[in-house]
């Protein structure tokens, strides 16, 4: 695996990371069995209007997996901005 830049601003846009394996015919039940976690843990993964991050391990789970079901490399995973909370900004600031 080649390494990946992420940062507090830019993270894994894990939505659209659940939305490509949905597309190889995986269903939410299905990559939940698979990483080990609940189904509803997917969804909520899946949903653009709740920014849900998951823990470490669950992450590298649904990263092996989105690299193997979507013949991609670490270097294709799909990432996001962040906007920056103002208790951040203040913090930077400060």
């Amino acid at each position: 695996m080649t390494t990946l830049d992420l940062s507090r601003e830019r993270r894994v846009d894990w939505p659209r990371v659940i939305a490509n394996l949905q597309r190889t015919g995986m269903s939410p039940s299905t990559i939940a069995d698979w990483v080990g976690v609940g189904r509803k843990t997917i969804t909520d993964y899946a949903r653009d209007d709740l920014p849900a991050e998951p823990a470490h391990w669950v992450g590298h789970c649904l990263i092996v997996l989105w690299c193997e079901r979507c013949g991609t490399t670490l270097a294709d995973l799909p990432t996001r901005l962040v906007q920056p909370s103002v208790s951040q900004v203040l913090r930077e600031h400060a």
